[in-house]
This record gives structure tokens, C-alpha cells and sequence, in this order.
């Protein structure tokens, strides 16, 4: 009927009502390779000497001439590792935060709510880079279409967020394409592995982008130099051989004894899971070690469980006061004791890490990350706006004690 009152013409006088209780997080807060690594927060001086003797003596014979002559000391190498920085900051507007002050003004306090954001981000980081290799990259370009990039592996996708800087490189830590020029991630297709830029395409800025390149949160990047970020496990374990040797790591040339300096590197191409597990291990238990942990993708994780079936002890914990129940560890049982399986979006898709939990830890000077108040201020006035800002940082590194012990799977589960 004409005349009739419609929601269109009534807005001026319709209340909104918004849902009783916080707004939930819907950001990826899991990560269960930072609750898992071992932390020491005493990683004070510069640098650590991380000693690892791969050698025995050897003056050794069935004749006692030869013996003598042939004696040689142990060999003995030692890790300078440095610290690297990470940072994550938070601003609010004093007139925000004056408006939502208290439970009338907005549903969260969006200050705290900030905070917690750059916080979380900072563990986001960290935990990324646990597994990679300390040059920043974390995806490559797989194809190209104007304000389209699909990632070559699109389950890297996790690595990446709306608002997020990227630069690009030809090679996995190389020089920057177009000197650090950056674009924006406007959108994601998190089913495909898509990344939307904010400008017309992802090569009006960074016109040398192309299929292959690598992709870096803006300010992480080597650009052809030193690391900025966390060497994580594919730097410490990329296996090799003498032929092939892998690169320097803190001031240790690893060519001499790749295994011993570098671990292994098993391609797990025509393994199915359970073999692929049983191969590792068994290659581990050559080297001496006593591989407890398997750190792997989620999708990856449900392939092992699957092959296993009823090889694996799940140990459960009771949620209280509810009738869910919850898995705390799942443990497979080798022949050199149990080991846990630990999935993670972190971990690179049809990666895998077969490792010995004591022979990693997290070195931090104090708590990492944490709020900067060494002023004994959490908050800083900006100087040139009406606002604040936190700055939270770590001064940490990944540290391996022992990098003969650990395996790293290629084309785990692929």
C-alpha cells in the first residue's frame, strides 16, 4: 500500500542491537610449535657459542705404530648465533579510545582488543618462522592475472593477511625486485591461495614481480644480505651432501660434514605416511639420535593418523564442566619410544620435521615478544597526533644443539 512505512524510510529512528558478549576471534591464534619449543630468556651477549662435536678421536689402529701415527683430535665446531628484532606495533586515536571507554561505549575495549592483536601477530611471526629457513620468504608466486596472484602452493595462504606489505624477490632471499618496492593485500581467496593487491595490478608498483618469485612481509626480506628474521628449522636442518653441501650457518662452513652439521634431508616421493615415518626414524637412529616429535601440517597430520590408524595413543584430557572431550598428545610408538605428532598451519605444506625436543629451544633476552617498557612506560604518546602506540618487540633466534639428530621430510605425504 502506498505510504506504508518501510525499513528504508525509518533508519533515522531503527535501534541497532548488536549480540550480548566479546566479539569472538576469528584470527589464527593456535600455534602449537611456540608452546612446544623450549624457551630460555636469558640469550644475553652477542653471540651465543652453540658447540657440536661431530668426530671422535682418531688415533685408533689394531696396531699400536699407527695408532700413534695416524692420531687426530675430535672435531668440535661452534655456532655464533646472533639474535635477530621483530616488531609489532599498535596505535588508537585518544578521541577512540575516549568514545569506546567502558562497556557502553563498544562491545570490546579496543584498546586492549589492539594490543592483544599486535600481540598475537607477534606470535603469528614467531611462529612462522620457526620452520623456515631465516630469509623471510614466506610463499612464491604461482601465477599472475592483474590484481590476482595465486600462491605456487596455496596452503601458504595462512602466511598472509588483509593490510599486509609485500615485497617480492626473484630468488629465495636475493635482492628485492624493483628496491623493496611494496603493494598492499587487499582480499583472500584462503580456499585457493589468492592474494588480491590494492592496486590495479601486482605489477603497477612491483613491475618485476613475476611467476616464481618469492614473497616477504615488508621489511623481513635478506635482500641479498644478512637474515632479518628467525632461522627457523630448514635453515638449521637443510641437509646436503658433499657434492651438494649446504651453506654456512653462524660462522660454521657445514661443507666438511653436511649430516653432522646440517642433519638430513629425505625426499619422501612414493613414501605413504606410515612408511615415510618408520624411513625417518630409522635414518635418525643412524645418527645417533632419538627422534620424540613430528611437527607437520595439519592435512599432512590427518594423512599419518590415517596410515596409522590404531599404531597411535591418543592421551585425552577432559574439558571441565562439559561432556567434550579433548586430545592432548597423539604418540606413535617406534622402536626408539614414543613419538608425538604435532600438526600445525605453520609448517610448510608437505614439509615435515622428524626431531629430538631437548636439542631445540628459543633463546630470548626476557619474555619473547613482550611490551617495550624498559621507561617503565607501555605507553607512548605519538608526537605529532592525537594518539598512542605500543610497541611490542622479541630479541630472540631458533637455536638447534644438536643438528645431526633431525630429519627433514620433502614431499611429505605428497
Amino acid at each position: 500500500m502506498a505510504g506504508a512505512a518501510t525499513i528504508a524510510g525509518s533508519t533515522a529512528v531503527v535501534k541497532e542491537l548488536y549480540p550480548e558478549g566479546d566479539v569472538p576471534w576469528t584470527v589464527y591464534s593456535r600455534h602449537p610449535e611456540v608452546a612446544w619449543i623450549e624457551k630460555d630468556e636469558k640469550f644475553v651477549g652477542q653471540p651465543a657459542r652453540i658447540p657440536v662435536q661431530t668426530e671422535m678421536t682418531m688415533g685408533a689402529s689394531a696396531t699400536f705404530a699407527n695408532a700413534q701415527a695416524n692420531i687426530q683430535q675430535s672435531a668440535y665446531y661452534a655456532f655464533l648465533v646472533t639474535r635477530v628484532e621483530d616488531f609489532s606495533i599498535a596505535r588508537i586515536d585518544n578521541h577512540a579510545l575516549a568514545t569506546v571507554d567502558g562497556d557502553e561505549g563498544g562491545l570490546v575495549d579496543l584498546w586492549s582488543r589492539e594490543i592483544d592483536s599486535a600481540m598475537k601477530h607477534a606470535v603469528w611471526q614467531m611462529g612462522k618462522m620457526i620452520f623456515r629457513s631465516g630469509t623471510g620468504s614466506i610463499g612464491v608466486v604461482g601465477a599472475l592475472a592483474g590484481n590476482l596472484l595465486t600462491l605456487a602452493t596455496p596452503a601458504d595462504v595462512v602466511n598472509f593477511g588483509i593490510g599486509m606489505t609485500l615485497n617480492g624477490s626473484p630468488t629465495d632471499g636475493s635482492a628485492l625486485d624493483n628496491a623493496g618496492a611494496k603493494e598492499v593485500i587487499a582480499g583472500i581467496d584462503r580456499v585457493n591461495g589468492v592474494l588480491k593487491s590494492t592496486s590495479a595490478a601486482w605489477t603497477t608498483v612491483i613491475a618485476a614481480l613475476a611467476v616464481g618469485h618469492f614473497l616477504y612481509r615488508d621489511g623481513d626480506g635478506a635482500n641479498g644480505g644478512t637474515n632479518l628474521v628467525l632461522t627457523g628449522m630448514q635453515g638449521w636442518v637443510p641437509g646436503g651432501t658433499l657434492a651438494a653441501p649446504p651453506g654456512a650457518l653462524f660462522s660454521v662452513t657445514r661443507s666438511a660434514d653436511p649430516t653432522g652439521l646440517a642433519g638430513q634431508l629425505f625426499n619422501a616421493t612414493g613414501y605413504a605416511a606410515e612408511e615415510a615415518l618408520i624411513e625417518g626414524i630409522a635414518r635418525a637412529d643412524v645418527e645417533g639420535a632419538t627422534p620424540d616429535t613430528l611437527l607437520c601440517h595439519p592435512r599432512q597430520k590427518a594423512s599419518v593418523l590415517k596410515s596409522l590408524e590404531s599404531k597411535v595413543r591418543y592421551d585425552k584430557e577432559s574439558s571441565p564442566g562439559t561432556g567434550n572431550i579433548g586430545f592432548k598428545d597423539i604418540h606413535f610408538e617406534s622402536d626408539l619410544g614414543p613419538v608425538k605428532i604435532i600438526g600445525t598451519r605453520n609448517c610448510p605444506f608437505n614439509t615435515a620435521f622428524l626431531v629430538q625436543e631437548d636439542s631445540w629451544y628459543l633463546g630470548s633476552i626476557g619474555k619473547a615478544p613482550r611490551i617495550q617498557d624498559f621507561d617503565t612506560l607501555e605507553f607512548v604518546r605519538v608526537n605529532n597526533a592525537d594518539q598512542l602506540e605500543v610497541r611490542i618487540y622479541a630479541y630472540y633466534q631458533v637455536v638447534c644443539r644438536a643438528p645431526r639428530w633431525q630429519v627433514q621430510f620433502q614431499n611429505f605425504c605428497n
